[in-house]
């Protein structure tokens, strides 16, 4: 599906995407680096992950061929009139339906992504998650797609799980930009783990691992905005508390006609999964199913919709991640 953008002309029209670089970004090799930086911070960039410009633009389109499939050819990305009514994606910007996207895919595919969670985890057996994409309207001239965004918060509830069991990605096909806004972390939270832990003990009362910080807590005076270029991945530790922030002027992307297009990964040792776990990621990516971060776990919160739904074609070395 190879359309134009040209339709979104009025919202690109003299607005080029700011270029940006955290003062955390290091290459893939610097591994030394950027692993003390996660240890040390929490979180860090890692620049390039994409392997060529024309990857970036790949995955780009393979998004919009999924968000288009996903309305069933009442979405076009190049008529910006058919981006309200029909938009498949809530406004949030998360899409349940895209974990056994093309576009996923192509992203745990690359070999930088594969050989940055390898480094993290010290082995190249690896399952990756089944998370989907994270897509911004530009709202500059339509207040009502201003994206809503969740509180501060963890992805792994300190009450049943310790140390770090869990590091997860977020690959730009957008530059960030404070203008636009994105991920926000507050660096160094998860050395604070178990104090944060003790003055939350309503998370004791849920199993489950997302859990919002209070309103008014100190730690949320802290969070910051973390940039970064577009095939570029932002890492953090599950237990970093981080979300997402709008900023004030929702001007789109040039390339994509969109303010914010990042996909999420998360890649865990298989040596975690039960057989039982393995054998339902299976049947999962077989019917498209969407979950989330925890790989080495199985919670479906999403299916792809379409009515023809296939499982994509993978190489040999991307099914193993299966």
């Amino acid at each position: 599906m190879e359309e134009s953008l040209e339709g979104t002309s009025r919202l690109t029209a003299g607005v080029a995407c700011l270029g940006c670089r955290a003062p955390h970004a290091f290459d893939a090799s610097e591994e030394r680096e950027w692993l003390a930086c996660l240890a040390t911070r929490g979180y860090g960039v890692i620049r390039s992950v994409a392997p060529s410009p024309d990857a970036v633009s790949s995955a780009q389109s393979q998004v919009w061929d999924h968000l288009e499939a996903q309305s069933r050819g009442t979405l076009l990305r190049g008529d910006i009139d058919t981006w309200d009514k029909h938009w498949p994606v809530q406004n949030c910007g998360i899409c349940w339906t895209a974990g056994q996207s093309q576009a996923m895919w192509s992203m745990r595919g690359w070999a930088k992504v594969q050989q940055v969670f390898a480094a993290v985890w010290g082995m190249d057996e690896l399952v990756t998650s089944f998370d989907g994409f994270i897509v911004w309207r530009p709202w500059c001239d339509k207040e009502a797609w201003k994206p809503k965004t969740s509180r501060l918060h963890l992805d792994q509830n300190p009450w049943y799980k310790e140390g770090k069991l869990c590091v997860q990605g977020m690959v730009q096909l957008c530059d960030s930009s404070a203008r636009v806004g994105g991920l926000q972390v507050v660096e160094g939270s998860h050395l604070e783990n178990m104090a944060i832990r003790d003055k939350n003990p309503q998370w004791k009362a849920s199993s489950s691992d997302w859990c919002e910080t209070r309103e008014g807590d100190p730690l949320n005076d802290r969070a910051h905005l973390v940039l970064a270029n577009k095939g570029d991945m932002i890492l953090w530790d599950s237990r970093t508390v981080h979300g997402g922030v709008v900023g004030d002027v929702g001007s789109a992307c040039s390339d994509t006609g969109l303010a914010r297009m990042v996909g999420c990964v998360c890649m865990l040792p298989r040596e975690r999964c039960t057989s039982d776990v393995l054998a339902r990621r299976l049947a999962g990516f077989k019917k498209g199913v969407t979950c989330n971060h925890w790989a080495d776990e199985y919670h479906a919160s999403g299916y792809a919709s379409s009515h023809d739904y296939s499982p994509p074609d993978l190489s040999e070395e991307t099914t193993r991640l299966i």
